[in-house]
């Protein structure tokens, strides 16, 4: 017999009803196909909120109605051999009636005992992708996984992320269908909270998602270790069978480090064939710590030719073809500079656009707070 996926219908009617002087719950159950048919002798558990267990057998009209519920979080749960079991959770409120509605699937998942308090399990994994030590004011990447390891649903689950103080949330990316995260807290010397919450999660299922975070802009060691934080279900609403394994830490190592900026602009935006031109370079750290042994590469465009190099506060500065190489410590705050003097090739024609490329740490051998900021361009035009 093949069997469909498991496809859970569930609707609860909510009826008040003044005179009850207590909860009740009325469970019915039917088979999820076309015919709609009320399930006879199917066993139906209710987990009550002060940690008791019932059980009752549906009559005729698939029906049994748990009276004297004590009112709070409760999960009803029907199986039958034949279909496969479905748990949902609801809150009872008091002189309420709840009347829940389990659409059961054909299915041969084996059945589930009443005194299995919790068929469903979250846990949740929070990783560090971005591997150890990580520069001050960088992003780094982390991936969220929140599992359903039990043998039902879930109803909604969330997941907090307690970040510490000085941490940022920037952005998520390639979330499962069925997760949203955002970000709360951050102002006023308050920690940033990032909360994801999950629509739903089956059995033997997850959803998962890559978090960017941004890390402070200075730290107190070198490096400041940091504990991140996850907990899954942080007000305890999903009813379990293990409410241990809900939790979640990870280590991130943060180096203070420098940021190196370029910048670069041209004595002129159009030249005379055969005349010198000036480029103006300029480095600068912009961050905390000093920057060793940092290499500046000039690139001049393939249409013009190197000359000399004047009023250099780099250590020094070789010109080998089109590159023109410096190199220094540059201290938080400070600026090295020179001025690289080319000309147009006589074989360069009028009208042409020539562009110059400065770049800082071309090798990528030092660790900054920010690697997207280490290229600047400018561009020239030959009369």
């Amino acid at each position: 017999m093949k069997f469909r996926t498991l496809i859970l219908l569930v609707s609860i009617i909510i009826v008040f009803n003044s005179v009850l002087h207590a909860s009740s719950v009325r469970a019915i159950v039917r088979e999820n196909n076309a015919s709609f048919a009320n399930v006879q002798d199917a066993d139906v558990c209710l987990l009550a909120a002060d940690g008791s267990v019932l059980s009752q057998q549906t009559g005729d009209g698939g029906i049994t109605t748990f009276q004297n519920v004590v009112p709070g979080n409760f999960t009803v749960r029907a199986h039958k051999t034949g279909f496969n079991p479905f748990s949902i959770d609801a809150f009872v409120k008091p002189n309420t009636e709840y009347r829940v509605v389990l659409a059961l699937t054909e299915g041969n998942s084996p059945p589930l005992p009443c005194n299995v308090v919790g068929p469903r399990d979250v846990t949740v994994t929070f990783q560090q992708i971005t591997a150890n030590p990580v520069p001050t004011a960088s992003i780094v990447d982390y991936r969220l996984t929140i599992d359903n390891i039990g043998q039902s649903s879930t109803p909604t689950v969330i997941t907090r992320i307690d970040l510490p103080p000085g941490f940022q949330f920037n952005q998520t990316q390639n979330p499962s269908f069925n997760l949203t995260c955002g970000a709360t807290g951050g102002t006023g010397g308050t920690s940033v909270r990032v909360r994801c919450t999950v629509s739903t999660l089956g059995p033997a299922s997850n959803a998962a998602v890559n978090i960017k975070l941004v890390t402070p802009s200075n730290v107190s060691g070198n490096p400041q270790i940091f504990s991140l934080q996850a907990f899954a279900d942080p007000d305890n609403t999903v009813i379990e069978g293990n409410e241990a394994n809900n939790h979640s830490s990870l280590k991130t190592h943060v180096n203070n480090a420098p940021d190196l900026a370029p910048d670069v602009s041209g004595s002129d935006t159009q030249v005379a064939l055969k005349r010198e031109y000036t480029y103006q370079v300029r480095a600068r750290n912009l961050g905390s710590v000093e920057a060793p042994n940092v290499v500046v590469r000039a690139t001049l465009p393939p249409e013009a030719e190197f000359v000399r190099a004047e009023n250099n506060t780099f250590s020094n500065c070789n010109n080998s073809g089109q590159f023109v190489d410096c190199q220094a410590n540059i201290q938080p705050g400070e600026i090295k500079a020179v001025r690289v003097i080319a000309r147009p090739r006589d074989s360069t024609p009028r009208n042409r656009q020539m562009i110059f490329t400065l770049t800082i740490d071309p090798n990528n051998s030092i660790a900054e707070s920010r690697e997207f900021n280490n290229n600047a361009v400018v561009s020239t035009v030959t009369q």
